[in-house]
């Protein structure tokens, strides 16, 4: 029985063929823009669609970028409020760590109602 295929394992076939794809994309952008008998339309487009998919490329790459550091920051903001209500709960400056405030609960203890 084969299963039908899925969109991780669609991309996981894609991404070995990525690196030929974008050599041959150059190679053919080359002869293109060198080849004396194409119309000067046909090289203007194909710069342009080759500079457009280079920027949204490098878009997408900037928005992950972006995303790693807002995650990160996010991160870093909810453990300073964190660290600041601690303070406001304790005025005496007894801030307890995180690690001291974890649950206590083992899955294994017994019950200690009888």
């Amino acid at each position: 029985m084969k299963f039908p295929e899925t969109f991780t394992s669609m991309k996981a076939k894609m991404n070995s063929n990525v690196s030929f794809a974008i050599e041959n994309m150059n190679t053919a952008l080359k002869d293109l823009c060198e080849d004396t008998e194409a119309k000067p339309s046909a090289k203007l487009k194909a710069t342009q669609e080759y500079l457009a998919l280079y920027m949204r490329l490098e878009n997408e790459v900037q928005r992950e970028k972006d995303g790693k550091e807002n995650y990160k920051q996010n991160k870093l903001n909810t453990v300073i409020k964190q660290h600041q209500v601690d303070k406001l709960e304790n005025p005496d400056g007894d801030v307890p760590d995180t690690a001291l405030k974890q649950s206590k609960f083992n899955p294994t203890m017994s019950s200690s109602v009888s």
